[in-house]
């Protein structure tokens, strides 16, 4: 006879995946901003020419990265997500680069121009104007958001190759 231990508490099936479920927000997006430049904010201050050449590569990515999510805005463009993740992975080191020399020399960290990160919010929305945008000059709002448009689109990814590989 087996010996009574108490009521059974294994879960149902349907709540395992209820409450596991991955919700899909929009990716945010980086607000038209063309005058944003690392280079141009941090003219005085980076004249290195080693400090020249990773600020212009910043600027670089963070358009590539900028063009990547456009897709993901509805305008009729395809939404490539391996784009978004390829470009975020190339412009989240150049953004950490630039936030952790000016943690380590905040004596060099003079601006020249006013960096203002502007995003689009994924989740939010104005109703008929569209999507809220946020706007901040802190450089690790900016690598946060950064790694958020990455984190949406690495599930994504992930899932379509496993799909992909059935």
């Amino acid at each position: 006879m087996e010996e009574y231990t108490g009521p059974d508490l294994n879960h149902d099936d349907s709540i395992i995946k209820l409450s596991s479920a991955v919700h899909r927000f929009r990716c945010p997006l980086i607000s038209n901003n063309e005058k944003l430049s690392f280079s141009n904010s941090f003219k005085t201050s980076g004249s290195d020419p080693r400090t020249q050449q990773a600020l212009r590569e910043a600027d670089r990515a963070r358009n590539l990265f900028t063009e990547s999510l456009e897709g993901a805005s509805g305008n009729g463009k395809k939404i490539n997500n391996q784009s978004i993740l390829e470009t975020a992975e190339v412009y989240r080191p150049k953004i950490h680069q630039i936030l952790v020399t000016c943690k380590v020399r905040p004596d060099r960290a003079r601006l020249d121009s006013r960096l203002f990160f502007a995003w689009q919010s994924g989740a939010e929305s104005n109703g008929a104007k569209g999507r809220k945008t946020f706007q901040s000059e802190a450089l690790m709002y900016e690598l946060c958001m950064t790694i958020a448009s990455e984190v949406s689109n690495i599930y994504l990814v992930h899932r379509f190759l496993a799909i992909s590989l059935k």
